[in-house]
């Protein structure tokens, strides 16, 4: 495989029936692309609801008859825009999708839907398990509709080159009690790889993997990667079969320096290392799943990935590297526009032991999603992303549980804040950290500093004052980087 690339198709680059041709076309521009793992069709639209939600929401409604329980809580479909939708409105949905986004005759879309159909009136004992085995039918739709693509076109061309589908049941090996967010076992899963690479691999072949599961190493059953799986599956096989490149498309041109929501004239980042894009990819940037960055540092072992669309396709994007060949000391500027903080002064946290683990699991117990905690001398500040609680819990809800379990704190120790964070290998120069916070200070008396690594430093500013304080940190790397 050592010319092979190997293609990543994301939700949005699946959208249509004629994305689903121009993935076809990456390979009619380069043969060495012979390897792809789909996502489900997402979106075409913002008005569009993504297929893998359409399918939470259709099991939801089974599960809700059957079980009396949901496998996906209800708030997740107000997320989601699938909970004023009624089982039939569901279905006509889903079958719209599937049909908007065949290639061929149609048949495939009718085949899906009756499948779909006996995994929703197919009850196991664990709803969770019900709930995995319909959501899997999106990259499934999506890789055989692929494949008639693919194969279609060969035949147009006389072309007999064979187009097959992998079962990733062969091949990921997972664990854990939950078939909803299965854990990778790595040494199995790369074990598993390389054997069919010995044994089975036909290098004049095109393989389609669906991405998003795989299968649980003791009981044979189907197991989820977690959302946005398809990106794990795509890593999982670049480290057991290690090809020359990596790309993933989606649906921007490679990775910006700073969002260009906020930043218009932001430009594309070359090169960035798996730890730098791993702080972005927890500070907003969404190009690239955390844990599959983790999974990257974990095996030490996987070829170079190419951030890119279908019209950048033939360009190199943004390469993930574990070793730039420029030295940038900052690659991009991470945001998280809506948090809000929770200061706790107590000066039992400093002599009470387990003061703060206890605290900590009170919040995580509620369902909140801590993104930062620096602590002070008889003082700790919780940020808090809003996703974690608007719509579910009033930050007053918080107050009433954390002075049920004995935490008093004031509305004044309360307030809305955004997170800028700075990520970069030569951020352990504290000149840089400090050069930054400074012209940040200087505008915004108010910013705050809220968490340091060797890769990175986060900052705390007013959330009106979000944009101008990112505009001051991009004009600071422009300068820094001389772009």
């Amino acid at each position: 495989m050592e010319n092979a690339i190997f293609v990543k198709l994301g939700g949005s680059s699946l959208a249509t029936a004629e994305l689903f041709q121009k993935a076809v076309g990456l390979y009619q521009a380069n043969n060495n692309r012979r390897f792809f793992v789909p996502s489900a069709p997402g979106a075409a639209n913002k008005d569009e609801i993504k297929l893998t939600n359409l399918l939470i929401a259709l099991a939801n409604r089974y599960e809700q008859t059957h079980y009396n329980i949901t496998a996906v809580p209800m708030h997740k479909e107000k997320e989601y825009r699938t909970d004023s939708l009624t089982e039939l409105n569901l279905v006509q949905r889903i079958t719209d999708k599937l049909s908007q986004s065949c290639t061929g005759n149609g048949n495939l879309a009718a085949e899906t839907i009756q499948q779909i159909m006996t995994q929703l009136t197919a009850f196991p004992e664990d709803p969770r398990q019900h709930s995995a085995n319909v959501q899997r039918m999106g990259e499934y739709f999506s890789a055989y509709n692929l494949a008639e693509a693919l194969v279609e076109t060969l035949q147009k061309k006389s072309d007999n080159k064979p187009v097959k589908i992998l079962d990733p049941l062969e091949f990921i090996a997972l664990n854990g009690d939950n078939p909803l967010a299965g854990e990778i076992l790595l040494e199995k899963t790369t074990r598993n790889f390389e054997q069919w690479k010995l044994a089975s691999y036909d290098p004049t072949a095109i393989y389609i993997m669906p991405g998003y599961y795989g299968k649980h190493d003791t009981k044979g059953t189907i197991s989820l990667l977690d959302r946005d799986g398809t990106n794990m599956s795509f890593v999982l096989a670049l480290i057991g079969l290690k090809p020359k490149l990596g790309e993933n498309i989606s649906d921007v041109p490679g990775i910006y320096r700073a969002s260009p929501k906020l930043i218009s004239d932001a430009k594309l980042i070359n090169d960035i290392t798996v730890r730098e894009l791993y702080e972005l990819a927890q500070n907003g940037f969404n190009v690239f799943q955390p844990d599959s960055l983790m999974m990257i540092q974990r095996s030490g072992i996987c070829a170079p990935i190419s951030i890119k669309n279908y019209d950048s396709a033939e360009t190199e994007g943004t390469l993930i590297v574990n070793v730039k060949r420029n030295n940038e000391p900052v690659a991009g500027i991470g945001v998280r526009e809506n948090v809000t903080y929770f200061t706790f002064e107590d000066p039992r946290m400093i002599n009470m032991q387990g003061y703060i683990a206890n605290l900590s699991r009170t919040l995580t117990d509620l369902g909140l999603n801590i993104v930062r905690s620096p602590e002070g001398e008889g003082q700790l500040t919780y940020y808090i992303d809003d996703k974690s609680f608007v719509g579910r819990l009033h930050p007053h809800d918080i107050l009433y549980e954390l002075s049920r379990k004995g935490y008093n704190l004031s509305r004044e120790n309360i307030g809305r804040k955004s997170l800028i964070t700075l990520s970069g290998e030569g951020l352990s120069d504290g000149r840089i950290k400090a050069k930054a916070f400074t012209l940040l200070a200087d505008q915004f008396p108010t910013a705050d500093l809220v968490g340091s690594s060797k890769v990175s430093v986060t900052y705390a500013v007013d959330r009106e004052q979000l944009t101008p304080a990112v505009r001051i940190m991009h004009d600071y790397l422009t300068t820094l980087l001389n772009l």
